[in-house]
């Protein structure tokens, strides 16, 4: 060894063939695992919407009427409606703070 610097002797051989052939197909297969976890990732991102692209759709279209709307009652109760049958799913008193105000009122 000259400063540092391996020198090879006349008896000295280069790596063998098969060690290079390891060294190569382990490299091929540290790059195949990073790209199958990369693209499972982008996958999976994509499929939950996270991502630009195509997202689940729903099996409604956007010209179909939503599942539910809101409306407010004579009470100022707030009213969630089921659109298929017209019933009251749910019902919300509205906050004490605004409860008897003549808000937006004619």
């Amino acid at each position: 060894m000259t400063a540092g610097i391996p020198v090879l002797a006349a008896d000295d051989k280069a790596p063998s063939t098969s060690r290079r052939r390891r060294h190569l197909a382990l490299s091929l297969a540290i790059v195949a695992v990073g790209l199958a976890a990369a693209g499972g990732s982008v996958y999976g991102l994509l499929e939950h919407g996270v991502l630009p692209g195509l997202a689940i759709t729903d099996s409604a279209s956007a010209a179909s009427p939503p599942p539910y709307y809101v409306t407010i009652d004579g009470r100022d109760d707030i009213q969630v409606v089921a659109t298929a049958t017209g019933k009251v799913t749910d019902r919300v008193r509205p906050p004490d703070v605004v409860q008897n105000e003549d808000l937006n009122r004619p």
